[in-house]
């Protein structure tokens, strides 16, 4: 498969990259705990946020639309796309920077742990409905059970592209780290966790 892309998508995939996130950024005057309350809307947020960033630079709706309809494809549970499409890019990228991280199980999980307290509605902590009464809990089975079955339909289309040869062999060094990851997870292997 070959991907072809002009000048004008990797802008829009630039920008679609570096403002997919900003839903959750909190309102002026939001002082109460983090962005991670708006994590059920960050993605539409985003989208807003970014068409009247873009309205305002004079960007041309059309091109907006693009742009927003990459970001709308980061939704976690949302449609996927094909992978050759701006949006199937951005989506397997932003899954593949969390799951391939070496440091997502020691550093990342901690933090979002964290914040899934602060994402409460009327049925409680997003930690609480996850079943995660500490952080340990989120460094287990169940975390790698959502990388398997959520994030990595998402990033697998994509690791052939991404193998490289080093000294005669075929490497991978997304998939080892996403297998790191998913060993220590499941108890596999151990870190020196905290």
């Amino acid at each position: 498969m070959v991907f072809h892309f002009s000048e004008d998508d990797w802008s829009n995939m630039g920008i679609a990259g570096m403002r997919h996130d900003t839903g959750y950024w909190r309102d002026k005057g939001d002082n109460e705990s983090t962005g991670a309350k708006l994590t059920a809307q960050h993605v539409i947020r985003s989208m807003k946020m970014t068409e009247d960033f873009l309205k305002e630079k004079g960007f041309p709706q059309s091109r907006i639309d693009i742009i927003k309809e990459a970001i709308g494809y980061t939704e976690v549970f949302g449609p996927k796309p094909d992978i050759t499409s701006l949006g199937g890019i951005l989506a397997g990228g932003d899954s593949l920077g969390l799951i391939a991280d070496p440091h997502y199980v020691d550093t990342y999980l901690p933090l979002l742990w964290k914040e899934f307290q602060d994402f409460k509605d009327e049925k409680g902590t997003m930690n609480e409905k996850l079943g995660y009464v500490t952080i340990k809990d989120i460094q287990g089975p169940k975390s790698a059970i959502f990388i398997r079955k959520v994030l990595l339909p998402a990033v697998e289309p994509y690791l052939p592209y991404l193998d490289r040869t080093h000294g005669g062999q075929r490497v991978n060094m997304y998939r080892l780290l996403i297998q790191r990851n998913l060993d220590l997870l499941d108890g596999n292997v151990e870190l020196n966790i905290g």
